[in-house]
């Protein structure tokens, strides 16, 4: 039996009046200039964002012991290097357990949260975060190192109840309801908006039992024990479920109406299957580097899709169509697209029909030749980059550069840049 569980909100504050959510046990508050102070001269009745987390969680938790951490003002609005100290300083209090129900979308962001979020990981601080409302790419939410979460915006998941996802292409763990029926200081009752943030206190409440039973606990043991938990095996045609909960109505409509995506789409047809992450690892790097939120997609011959972005890797299993291409377009919000094909001629000629692919990168041994105008297996190919591979060097004719294996990549994203702009 586990007595000693610290719970701290991380958000606008707790109010503890307004749902008698009881003494704080660190009342703490980070300034836009990040200083520390305890939080002193508010109005203890207010209303707040964090005041109904805390209210959902002595729902379920009525004897728990809250902290808050304030970050945002009263408009809701706070910084990155705010939420950064606030993580690093719930892990140095000893806090075990993190609702979070912000986040940033922006990509460059996940640099001045990666520190932290690896100090509280270290730590074994579990943090359960929200996606964004537009159930885009959120970090810290959809990162494999936090249990991510969104509602249901359908409303066929019951207060209390939540379905389960191995792997998604969002990052999200956790599909629940955001609707909990809390009552006031006055005994008056009413009902949550139906949101992601508000998913967050319940599964904190389920991940504290996890807890309190266990004195030994991971993320992965937490991650397990919530699946098991899950009511995946009661809802039927769950797969349907899954799909109709991924995709919100406005998404349906984008869906329908996006014909072509306006990004570039780099393609890479790798033959050789050598190395079969580091080649398209290290080419999103280097346009990370001068800061393009580039998203490389890895697709296996058995539909396995990995989805590489900031060093973080997604995996998904599903089909290849180009709602799939869509859906990340939208999630992630990209500058370019890598596409890597390892050694799959299907999905090579499946991709350039559905997508318009502006440049397309061919690793082949038996393919000695540049030739701006390729014919592969009666395709006509345009716009190719041929990169032969020897031994341990590799070739690619059109630059006329010969470099080792370390060097090669740098050579040839010059060259994209030149040619995508």
């Amino acid at each position: 039996m586990n007595d000693q569980i610290n719970v701290a909100i991380i958000d606008d504050g707790v109010n503890e009046k307004l749902y008698n959510t009881g003494v704080l046990k660190y009342n703490i508050e980070i300034t836009r200039n990040l200083m520390i102070r305890e939080r002193k001269k508010y109005d203890k009745y207010r209303s707040s964002h964090g005041t109904t987390c805390a209210a959902i969680i002595k729902k379920y938790l009525p004897y728990s012991v809250l902290s808050s951490i304030k970050i945002l003002n009263d408009k809701c609005e706070g910084s990155v290097e705010q939420l950064s100290l606030a993580l690093k300083l719930c892990a140095d209090k000893e806090i075990n357990l993190i609702n979070l129900s912000l986040g940033s979308t922006y990509f460059d962001d996940f640099e001045i949260l990666k520190e932290s979020l690896e100090y509280c990981y270290k730590k074994g601080v579990i943090i359960v975060a929200a996606i964004s409302n537009e159930n885009t790419y959120t970090y810290p939410a959809s990162l494999t190192n936090i249990i991510g979460v969104k509602c249901d915006k359908k409303g066929r998941i019951k207060e209390g109840k939540y379905i389960y996802i191995e792997n998604s292409l969002d990052g999200v763990n956790i599909i629940s309801s955001g609707s909990h029926n809390i009552k006031n200081f006055k005994g008056i009752n009413g009902i949550t908006n139906n949101c992601n943030s508000f998913v967050v206190p319940f599964i904190i409440s389920e991940v504290y039992n996890m807890m309190k039973e266990n004195i030994h606990y991971d993320l992965n043991s937490v991650k397990k024990y919530l699946k098991q938990k899950s009511s995946n095996n009661l809802l039927e045609e769950i797969d349907i479920v899954f799909k109709e909960n991924y995709v919100s109505s406005d998404f349906q409509k984008y869906l329908r109406l996006k014909n072509n995506l306006d990004i570039p789409i780099i393609l890479v047809n790798n033959f050789e299957n050598s190395s079969k992450y580091n080649f398209l690892y290290e080419l999103v790097k280097c346009f990370k580097n001068d800061k393009y939120n580039c998203v490389g997609i890895n697709i296996n011959s058995n539909r396995q899709i990995n989805i590489f972005q900031n060093n973080v890797i997604n995996n998904y299993n599903g089909n290849i169509d180009k709602n799939l291409f869509n859906t990340i377009y939208y999630i992630y919000d990209p500058d370019i697209f890598i596409i890597n094909i390892n050694n799959d001629t299907r999905y090579m000629h499946k991709i350039r029909k559905i997508l318009e692919v502006d440049i397309n990168i061919l690793i082949n041994t038996n393919v000695n030749n540049y030739s701006s105008n390729i014919v592969f297996q009666g395709e006509k190919y345009e716009n190719i980059i041929n990169i032969r591979e020897k031994r341990n060097h590799k070739i690619y004719e059109n630059v006329n550069v010969f470099v080792n294996e370390n060097k090669y990549i740098f050579g040839l994203y010059d060259y994209l840049k030149e040619v995508l702009h």
